[in-house]
């Protein structure tokens, strides 16, 4: 019986570090706008880290730095008041929170600097230290955080826009800590609320917040 043979292939060296040479090749490894993914390769033109931060987020994580700088004053501020009143847990408390923000406004300078942008640092105004009462020192506490809420997150809205994908993470643990920060100030709110007008009372909340200054 005749047998057709079937002829050989030839074995073609597949090279894939080889520049693409038709249109539809190079669309997969370029971006929309036709240059190559991770910058301009060859060349005379300069390679731009991707990781790199833009002017605009540069300045809005530096208003931040100012804003947790500025927190820290405020919490030394309300420090020295409750330990004038004698309310030494509470004096306690608000110091621990002052090296908090303090070290929040060192992550953002941290990322800032590690990202190759300029850290400004912005002038801080003097904080308030007229008080009240110990409730209206708790109140005081509670509108800074809800207002350092507010900027994280128009911090991360401006992050998303700008498509800042390093800053949106970092910003994920700033937006947890501050559901924290609220909870904690709205809950010392409605103690002194209850025990304002019961001295007794407001010692035993004052020894359990110095409690909670050692955590």
């Amino acid at each position: 019986m005749y047998r057709k043979e079937t002829p050989k292939q030839e074995s073609i060296p597949l090279d894939l570090c080889a520049e693409p040479s038709s249109k539809s090749a190079l669309d997969t490894w370029t971006n929309d706008g036709g240059s190559p993914v991770g910058g301009q390769i060859g060349g005379h033109g300069s390679i731009q880290r991707s990781g790199e931060i833009s002017k605009n987020m540069a300045d809005a994580m530096n208003r931040q730095i100012q804003q947790e700088q500025s927190n820290a004053h405020a919490y030394h501020a309300l420090s020295l008041y409750f330990r004038e009143q004698n309310l030494h847990g509470l004096e306690r408390f608000m110091s621990r929170q002052a090296e908090e923000e303090c070290s929040h406004a060192d992550k953002f300078i941290g990322h800032l600097s590690d990202r190759k942008g300029r850290v400004e640092l912005l002038a801080i105004h003097a904080p308030r230290t007229d008080f009240n009462s110990p409730l209206d020192a708790a109140k005081h506490t509670m509108q800074l955080e809800i207002s350092t809420s507010q900027m994280i997150h128009r911090l991360y809205d401006h992050a998303c826009n700008d498509r800042d994908y390093p800053l949106q993470v970092l910003l994920h643990w700033f937006i947890t800590e501050q559901v924290e920060e609220e909870r904690w100030s709205d809950e010392l709110v409605s103690l002194i609320e209850r025990f304002n007008d019961h001295p007794a009372q407001l010692l035993t909340l004052d020894h359990l917040w110095a409690g909670r200054a050692k955590t």
